[in-house]
């Protein structure tokens, strides 16, 4: 299925917020496919690093991981939300209400 942007699930589900943005010019960084120095959304790519779904106790207690990239655990609410076992497994709480972009 085609998202905003052309994008199809598995390209948004791969990509999304992975690699660096190549764009010279000033632009709205939330709605960037790609990711920013500093952005919290920025997600590993699961072609390199094998994750699971399941959220890192360090990072959720601490705010960081002694693993770093190596973790085999999800770091972030975008990881953990665009990861292939859970990605459009649960309606949005706003339902029709909801104002986030869709990818």
């Amino acid at each position: 299925m085609m998202r905003q942007g052309g994008r199809s699930d598995e390209e948004i589900v791969m990509f999304l917020k992975v690699f660096p943005c190549s764009k010279n010019f000033n632009h709205d960084f939330a709605a960037c496919f790609d990711t920013h120095p500093g952005d919290k959304a920025r997600r590993r790519c699961l072609l390199q690093h094998s994750y699971s779904s399941k959220m890192c106790p360090e990072m959720k207690h601490t705010g960081s991981c002694s693993r770093g990239d190596d973790c085999h655990m999800t770091h972030s609410l975008y990881e953990y939300w665009l990861h292939p076992q859970r990605y459009r497994t649960k309606m949005c709480k706003d339902a029709k209400g909801c104002s986030r972009p869709f990818w």
